[in-house]
């Protein structure tokens, strides 16, 4: 939201005509490229530790239908 507004400022849908909402636009782009700079590596941290635990849940659940598997319906097979 803040970039669309910083880029309605700079120029890039309108002309600039006030240099004081240019600077106001150019320090707002500024500070939301430091605070991308400065989530990045806990956002890849966060992504990383999801699709590590959403792996382990697959695994897990593929355990437990592989068991549930041998367990009811091959031993119904075997039996009739």
């Amino acid at each position: 939201m803040m970039v669309k507004i910083a880029d309605a400022l700079l120029g890039r849908r309108q002309n600039r005509t006030n240099k004081q909402e240019y600077h106001k636009a150019t320090f707002i782009k500024r500070q939301v490229d430091i605070k991308k700079r400065e989530y990045s590596p806990i956002i890849i941290q966060d992504l990383n530790d999801f699709f590590v635990h959403s792996q382990n849940f697959i695994f897990a659940s593929k355990k437990i239908s592989y068991h549930l598997f041998l367990q009811l319906i091959l031993s119904n097979i075997v039996l009739s």
